[in-house]
């Protein structure tokens, strides 16, 4: 993260609300850069002026770069719900459903090889499991709802 943006977090995160968090999520999402009328079609936005709007306060922000008519993403700020998601491939997942799926392939693993015969520890260790898994994806199906896009 550069100094600039760094040291001014808060007032980037107090303006990276709305449409411009939405358009922001967008070129993290697609890691390219993004022209005006693409990311008007792509965010289904009223008029370019809209977009151009605001590309501009993410340049004034430091977090993206204009050169030739394009919109440069300059790096990823984890700000408000973007703390939550990596970038895997061109998506966007909540971090959670790493967490989720590991803890879920655990306790089918366990029960498929290692709970016969049953005694009070592979009892104890399945619900450990699954008591992980199902918290673990509530937070991810909490969080995959309050994305911006």
């Amino acid at each position: 993260m550069s100094g600039d943006v760094k040291s001014n977090l808060g007032q980037v995160e107090s303006r990276l609300k709305g449409n411009t968090l939405r358009l922001y999520w967008y070129m993290v999402k697609t890691g390219r850069p993004v022209a005006i009328h693409e990311a008007q079609r792509a965010l289904n936005l009223s008029s370019p002026g809209l977009v151009a709007y605001h590309l501009n306060k993410l340049v004034e922000l430091g977090l993206v770069n204009k050169t030739l008519g394009e919109y440069e993403p300059l790096e990823e700020v984890k700000v408000a719900v973007l703390r939550y998601f990596v970038r895997l491939y061109g998506f966007m997942v909540p971090r959670y459903v790493f967490y989720a799926a590991f803890f879920t392939a655990l306790f089918v693993i366990f029960i498929a090889f290692f709970a016969n015969p049953l005694s009070i520890y592979s009892w104890f260790a399945a619900t450990v499991c699954l008591i992980s898994a199902l918290i673990f994806w509530y937070e991810t199906t909490k969080i995959w709802r309050g994305r911006p896009f």
